[in-house]
């Protein structure tokens, strides 16, 4: 596969999702769905005992939940953490409070079988009013280039009274962590122009090659566990200096990478971020209903609950 050193840039720059990660706003709120063709009467305002503005939503009005994802957990008041673990999959389940909301949080890893996150979002009561679901790996793609890929899908389910609606996508991303197993990371023949990243020829704009490859080796290494103390390369040809700069650059991407973990950053996914943006799914495309996840979501404190 010949690659165009440029594209990378814009794909680097993407970062990664770890759309596990949890985006950041206030503490959510359950708000009225704007442009609804149902009827209903004005929301009103008035004060509580301490004197704040309350705003009551009518009963009639067809309302808007947050996404699950779409809450900063660092707001939320953090509860019970479970670690399980079983055959080769491994899981973490948090649970979160907060004045309006409990937000349960399920982290899984099955290492080269896939990954994953669900969120469950409910009302203080406990009713459930919705799921997101990020799932990475669940089934792997092997292009005919042979560059290892991710299945990665992402689904919201949002169960309002009048119904259950989903919106998601599903896509193919690269398989950064199994690049690492290609060796060496960093190829180049001067004297015969041949360059080549993770065993990928690139045609090099010297102009950019130095921060474009020092990124490509970031991001991959931002996937894994433990550092190498350094990356495998091989160089031939060309003057000690260009020989030296690669060897520059691949220290510099080790120790980058060490000065953000020292800053609180963690292990990165490991696929590349996906560019797709979520949109209804159809009721076909999905089998889980309301029943399904409410199972599930009890299930993670109580093991012996039998879980789709």
């Amino acid at each position: 596969m010949r690659i165009e050193f440029k594209f990378l840039t814009v794909f680097l720059l993407a970062g990664f999702i770890w759309s596990c990660t949890p985006s950041t706003s206030n503490e959510g709120d359950i708000s009225i769905a704007e442009n609804s063709d149902i009827a209903a009467d004005a929301p009103s305002t008035e004060k509580g005992e301490d004197g704040k503005v309350i705003t009551k939503v009518p009963d009639n009005a067809p309302v808007v939940y947050p996404n699950p994802n779409s809450l900063d957990l660092s707001t939320m008041t953090k509860g019970e953490t479970i670690e399980s673990e079983g055959g080769d999959c491994m899981s973490i389940t948090t649970s979160y409070e907060n004045k309006t909301f409990k937000l349960v949080k399920s982290d899984h890893d099955c290492g080269g079988y896939g990954n994953g996150t669900t969120l469950y979002l409910s009302d203080k009561e406990d009713n459930l009013l919705a799921v997101y679901e990020l799932d990475a790996g669940g089934d792997l793609v092997e292009p005919q280039d042979g560059n290892p890929m991710y299945q990665l899908k992402e689904r919201t389910y949002y169960f309002y009274p009048k119904g259950i609606e989903v919106s998601g996508y599903t896509d193919t991303v690269q398989n950064l962590r199994a690049l690492t197993y290609r060796k060496p990371w960093l190829y180049s023949d001067h004297d015969k122009g041949e360059y080549k990243v993770f065993n990928e020829e690139f045609q090099v704009s010297w102009d950019e090659w130095y921060d474009n490859t020092k990124n490509y080796l970031k991001e991959v290494l931002s996937t894994m566990e433990t550092l190498p103390a350094e990356i495998p390369q091989e160089t031939k040809g060309g003057l000690m200096g260009i020989r030296g700069e690669f060897r520059s650059l691949c220290e510099e991407a080790i120790q980058e990478v060490k000065d953000e973990r020292a800053k609180g950053a963690k292990v990165a996914p490991p696929y590349a971020q996906t560019k797709k943006k979520a949109a209804p799914v159809e009721r076909q495309e999905y089998d889980m209903k309301k029943a399904d996840w409410e199972r599930n979501l009890k299930s993670l404190f109580s093991p012996n609950t039998e879980v789709d």
